[in-house]
């Protein structure tokens, strides 16, 4: 097992280490290929120290299964507090000494019993004994009951979740292809119900999965529209339409048959809510 404690410094040394060798490599066009001729932004030095930079980054990140920039962040600021508490010592023998005190402490503790009842008058020494037994069978039956609540609570979320998926698969009005995403905004497999609140990389990753979600059934209703299956709502103008105009509004780029389709989303879920 290696030292926790030099690990945050070995990985920033090679962020820097990296970093100073794309700096001074920066006359040589990018892959290493000294035939190629870089064109127009790729010529620029910073262009290929970022680029360069970011793969090394991307690296790393896969290396030590991270998500994000900021994911490093708090790997390596967890490192660099763990090293603050066991400075240069070796953390094999950290543990090593962890072992022996817990050892330590099991004999002092029978010691200390048996020490205790040469001093106590039996029916003292029953009496404690007593009263340990109970505080112990209390403790187990919280536990017992936590756990039972564990599982009645893991039972009713399967139920809820098997009576939303029922409902939804009867919804005849509603495109089989929005089942996922409406049953997961009801809350059926959905991670933010599961999620420590306490671990922000865990935080993290659930938002960047629901955007994914998201944004596929986004890609979904803009689909369903350009097949012909779906028409777009009618978006609500200030300006009143000329008589006999056709007030459908007509989309000539994606980025305005994306506004539509959000505009459609956000009126659905609403008619839902």
């Amino acid at each position: 097992m290696g030292e926790i404690a030099d690990e945050a410094n070995k990985l920033m040394g090679k962020v820097e280490d990296k970093t100073s060798e794309v700096i001074d490599d920066k006359d040589t066009p990018a892959g290493g290929d000294t035939k190629a001729e870089p064109k127009g932004y790729e010529k620029d030095p910073k262009y290929k120290v970022a680029a360069q930079t970011k793969e090394f980054l991307d690296d790393v990140l896969e290396d030590y299964g991270l998500e994000s920039p900021e994911d490093l962040r708090v790997f390596i600021d967890n490192l660099s507090q763990m090293r603050g508490k066991i400075a240069d010592k070796n953390l094999d023998e950290l543990i090593e000494k962890s072992n022996t005190l817990d050892r330590y402490q099991a004999y002092w503790a029978d010691q200390e019993e048996t020490k205790r009842r040469e001093e106590e008058e039996p029916d003292e020494t029953i009496k404690r004994l007593e009263k340990q037994l109970r505080e112990e069978r209390t403790r187990q039956d919280h536990e017992e009951q936590a756990q039972q609540e564990r599982k009645q609570a893991e039972k009713a979320v399967k139920e809820y979740n098997s009576e939303i998926r029922s409902f939804l698969s009867k919804q005849d009005h509603i495109p089989k292809e929005y089942i996922p995403f409406v049953s997961k905004y009801m809350g059926v497999d959905n991670p933010s119900n599961e999620v420590d609140l306490d671990n922000k990389i865990a935080i993290r990753k659930m938002s960047k999965q629901l955007l994914k979600d998201f944004e596929a059934f986004e890609q979904t209703v803009i689909k369903r529209y350009r097949d012909g299956k779906i028409e777009i709502p009618k978006v609500t103008s200030t300006d009143q339409a000329e008589p006999g105009r056709d007030t459908k509004p007509e989309f000539k780029t994606i980025k305005e048959s994306k506004i539509g389709a959000r505009k459609f989303i956000e009126n659905f879920i609403r008619s839902k809510s």
